[in-house]
């Protein structure tokens, strides 16, 4: 499974600006998540991102952060 994290600066989601982007790759959604989780609670989370969202291989966005209806761990709503 193949997975594009975007790093997002956003407006109060009139508009939002990428500041970091990168694949990621892994045998399963847990692995995602424990990664991009390690990141975000990271120094190398930028201090000026205030949002994020994970992308499918096809473009589809699985998760976004903050959410209607999810958190940090959005990865948990998707299929195990």
């Amino acid at each position: 499974m193949k997975v594009t994290v975007q790093i997002l600066q956003s407006d109060h989601h009139q508009s939002e600006r990428v500041l970091h982007s990168f694949a990621h790759s892994a045998e399963s959604l847990r692995v995602i998540k424990e990664s991009l989780w390690a990141v975000f609670f990271s120094n190398a989370w930028p201090d000026d991102s205030d949002a994020f969202r994970v992308l499918s291989n096809e473009g589809t966005e699985l998760c976004r952060w903050p959410s209607r209806a999810g958190d940090i761990f959005c990865l948990d709503q998707l299929a195990a």
